[in-house]
């Protein structure tokens, strides 16, 4: 992939495909901090389509952002559908042929992550010189860590070997856990962490946490045994699995893999008003709190008025009536709490039983 030429940016980015990670419902969420990965694939000086990615610290791992979120297979797995969309060669000519791909590509990323590890996926493209018949474009795949993970994560403390001879403050490459090769910055000396030369360096790492899981299925009716199939995970993405030799289409079948451990979900018991066109069994779309309950205050007044009337007869001729009046006012301020469903709110699907009437 050639250098990007020192051009004006002369045409605004075109077209973006973006899905906000709402993520509710975990009984306790991890709120990351924002922070973003760019891999851009942008064309060649001849308008030649891209062969490769420039991804921040290569392929072989897990940006540092994303190692909370995504195990080394599945950023291997992200990576090589990335390449799969974009990395086509030949020439470019008129609107970018890319674009459609890549944004179907990031809508289907967030459609399998988004919910539970609290990213979210863009692809966007911007024309370098828009007025030429032979174009150029700059592609940007995005990654925004911006909400909430749903999933356990642990965090592991692996000895690496400095290479001899590197100097406090540089960098070097190390192989680590489950093969993938970090980038470890040697620590100046006195500093925090500092080892002396030949030891090994204490690097801590952040990851998912792996647990065994028996997953059932329905075989669909166009395979056959020993085939290999891509089967959804619950806490997203896609896993490779061997249907058994006793597999039967339309039946279900059971495997065991490994999967990252979502944290259990809140139980809450809600009210909602049946939409006046839905039907017993329908699917429907239903708002949930979002966050922790906002307190709100309410003030009730209660007056209390008494009236005692006392008739006196002195004589036969002599009548006295005295009338009381007595009136009392309460005041009460009550604290209360409540969930207000905002902007924030996330939109989960909810089954209508037979009995529920609109």
């Amino acid at each position: 992939m050639g250098a990007r030429p020192n051009t004006p940016k002369i045409a605004p980015k075109i077209g973006s495909t973006r899905s906000a990670a709402a993520l509710m419902g975990c009984a306790v969420g991890t709120l990351a901090t924002e922070s973003r990965v760019v891999i851009q694939a942008s064309d060649s000086g001849g308008c030649e389509m891209p062969t490769h990615l420039l991804i921040p610290g290569g392929r072989r791992c897990v940006p540092e952002q994303l190692r909370p979120n995504f195990t080394f297979v599945e950023w291997l797995n992200i990576v090589s559908q990335l390449e799969r969309t974009v990395c086509r060669g030949g020439g470019c000519f008129g609107p970018d042929p890319l674009l459609g791909p890549g944004q179907s590509l990031a809508a289907s990323l967030n459609d399998s992550y988004a919910s539970t590890r609290g990213v979210s996926f863009s692809f966007t493209s911007e024309a370098w010189h828009p007025d030429r018949t032979g174009q150029q474009f700059h592609r940007e795949f995005i990654i925004d860590v911006i909400g909430e993970r749903c999933i356990l994560t642990q965090e592991s403390v692996v000895e690496v070997a400095m290479p001899p001879g590197t100097k406090p403050g540089r960098s070097f490459e190390a192989k680590v856990l489950d093969g993938q090769v970090i980038s470890v910055v040697c620590p100046k000396k006195g500093a925090p962490g500092a080892v002396a030369p030949g030891q090994r360096l204490p690097v801590a790492l952040k990851s998912p946490v792996l647990v065994p899981q028996v997953l059932t299925m329905n075989v669909p009716e166009d395979t056959a045994p020993g085939q290999v199939i891509q089967v959804a995970m619950p806490g997203g993405g896609m896993v490779a699995v061997t249907l058994p030799t006793d597999a039967v289409p339309g039946q279900s079948a059971q495997f065991t893999v490994e999967c990252v451990q979502l944290m259990p979900m809140s139980e809450q018991e809600l009210a909602v008003t049946v939409p006046p066109d839905a039907k017993p069994g329908q699917t429907i779309r239903v708002a949930v709190p979002s966050g922790n309950p906002a307190p709100c205050s309410r003030t009730l007044t209660l007056t209390l008025t008494l009236t005692l009337t006392l008739i006196l007869t002195l004589t036969p001729t002599l009548t006295l009536t005295l009338t009381l009046t007595l009136t009392l006012t309460l005041t009460l301020t009550l604290t209360l709490s409540r969930h207000q469903v905002s902007s924030g709110s996330e939109w989960v699907p909810a089954r209508l039983a037979d009995e529920d009437s609109c």
